[in-house]
């Protein structure tokens, strides 16, 4: 009998150790997980601060420049839109007025 329980209690030892190291491997787990992701977030901030920097801006005068065209191209659009729009609409009004 005591040597059963002798053997009992040299188990349970092992088994919270057993639980123990599953907790603590799934902490470590999550940390690492954790470290990992924050890795990431900055090795991907530096990849894009790298890219920008290779990045051939355009200069000032060609950034106006391809504003204005696209100001005027836009406004040509609504012009020719608007004149449509009217066309149209007097159209419709002499058909069915």
């Amino acid at each position: 009998m005591v040597r059963k329980q002798q053997v009992e209690t040299e188990r349970l030892p092992d088994i919270d150790n057993k639980n123990i190291s599953k907790k603590s491997k799934a902490k470590d787990t999550k940390k690492a997980d954790d470290k990992k992701k924050a890795k990431n977030r900055s090795n991907f901030a530096k990849e894009v601060i790298a890219e920008l920097k290779k990045v051939s801006w355009p200069s000032k005068k060609d950034v106006i420049k391809a504003t204005g065209v696209v100001v005027a191209i836009s406004a040509a659009l609504g012009i020719v839109v608007g004149l449509f729009d009217y066309l149209f609409s007097t159209l419709i009004g002499l058909i069915v007025g």
